[in-house]
């Protein structure tokens, strides 16, 4: 609601006295968010392809937006996340970018990096937690793995991984 009464607010201004069409390119050119009106217009098998593919389109989003390597840290470092419902604050969080890029039907890698808040402190436990597995072994494979993996995430987070992620 925040963010819809500036909206309204100034399309009223445009339309009604300055008496000019209110034109959203994101909706004229690729249709974002109203796809949702045609749902019902459309055959149930074209309908049910969006259904069906909006789960791995925003799976692969994330893993393209991160490279892959957070994403498997996070994964592992979400057992180790210690709050007393963590299951309702991480789900909803990436519940909520799903219904985002679900509503607007688009799933692109850049998108999928908004999941930072998320992904970034869980992959953080989640190194946290192999580097302590490997500690058990040698005090040094440890050091040499954070070392290796905090290096790894730096170099490929300073890239730019439009050249080998498709953009969209």
């Amino acid at each position: 609601m925040v963010h819809l009464v500036p909206l309204g607010l100034w399309s009223l201004w445009v339309v009604q006295v300055w008496k000019l069409p209110l034109y959203v390119d994101e909706v004229t050119r690729w249709g974002y968010g109203v796809w949702l009106l045609n749902i019902f217009k459309w055959p149930w098998y074209q309908t049910l392809q969006i259904f069906i593919e909006s789960v791995p389109k925003f799976i692969s989003a994330v893993i393209d937006g991160f490279l892959l390597i957070p994403v498997i840290f996070a994964l592992i470092g979400y057992k180790r996340l210690v709050l007393h419902r963590k299951i309702i604050l991480v789900f909803s969080f990436i519940l909520s970018f799903f219904i985002l890029f679900f509503g607007t039907n688009v799933y692109l890698s850049r998108f999928g990096f908004w999941m930072f808040p998320v992904i970034y402190p869980l992959a953080v436990l989640g190194i946290d937690e192999v580097a302590g597995f490997f500690k058990k072994y040698k005090k040094w494979y440890a050091l040499a793995f954070y070392i290796l993996i905090y290096s790894l995430i730096i170099v490929i987070s300073s890239l730019n991984i439009y050249k080998f992620v498709d953009y969209g």
